[in-house]
């Protein structure tokens, strides 16, 4: 296998990865932030490292040589961690084992969640606004329905399954604030929404025509609705957002 053929990861698998981490090391203790804002002298920069549970090659610490090289860059088989504690995991291999590891990305990921859902009851009509900002659409809008849709029914027709109904039921907590944010800025400029759902629809059609689709491709979404900030407030008011306009129009299909 050839240095390029192991190191090749879906899209798919990145959103989720990243998604379901919130961006975080998923090392005991370390929550440090994978990604750094930009500022007045640089952009914005990615400090994390996409690390193999199981090594990317069989001389590799975890080697399993019975794994395929899908396999091996497989989302099931990755995990973020800070350049730190990459080398770490990497250089003490019989104390940070498969299983070790394993138990790291499950726990980081569970408190992705509920630090989402903590954090939600405080998005205030600021956060939305800031999120919003960079979402809607320059571009002429186009008029939309907004007939609301059952989540369940919407989920079933998207292949999505219950680790996206719990990213749903969090985003539906701030519903009623979401609702009347667009009511204020709608009254404010009557294309706001239509140029809201324009941008994530583009967004949608994008990962569709590289082939994501079910959590993938909502993780991938939920990750363009807080624009790859860090701050949890914002991962959450991009959530709201993005719940409110899966519920209510035809941003995922219908």
């Amino acid at each position: 296998m050839s240095p390029s053929s192991r190191r090749s990861y879906r899209s798919a698998d990145r959103a989720l990865l990243w998604s379901r981490s919130g961006g975080i090391c998923c090392f005991p203790g370390c929550n440090e932030r994978l990604v750094r804002e930009a500022n007045n002298q640089d952009q914005s920069a990615v400090i994390g490292h996409i690390a193999h549970i199981e090594a990317e090659s069989d001389a590799g610490p975890r080697a399993n040589p019975s794994l395929s090289d899908q396999q091996r860059n497989a989302y099931s088989n990755l995990i973020l961690l800070c350049p730190t504690h990459h080398q770490t995991a990497d250089a003490r291999p019989n104390t940070y084992t498969v299983d070790v590891m394993r138990g790291w990305k499950v726990k980081t990921e569970t408190r992705c969640l509920e630090f989402l859902a903590q954090e939600m009851g405080s998005v205030t009509l600021a956060e939305l606004e800031t999120v919003t900002q960079s979402l809607v659409n320059s571009s002429e809008p186009r008029s939309t329905s907004m007939d609301v849709i059952p989540p369940r029914a919407k989920m079933s027709r998207n292949g999505l399954t219950e680790q996206t109904e719990s990213l749903l039921h969090i985003g539906l907590l701030q519903s009623k604030q979401v609702q009347d944010f667009v009511e204020t800025m709608s009254s404010l400029d009557r294309t706001f929404i239509d140029r809201l759902i324009s941008g994530f629809v583009e967004e949608y059609s994008r990962h569709k025509r590289s082939g994501l689709e079910g959590d993938s491709l909502f993780n991938a979404m939920q990750l363009f609705s807080c624009q790859g900030r860090s701050e949890i407030r914002y991962q959450s008011a991009g959530l709201a957002v993005l719940v409110y306009l899966f519920e209510r129009c035809e941003v995922f299909e219908r």
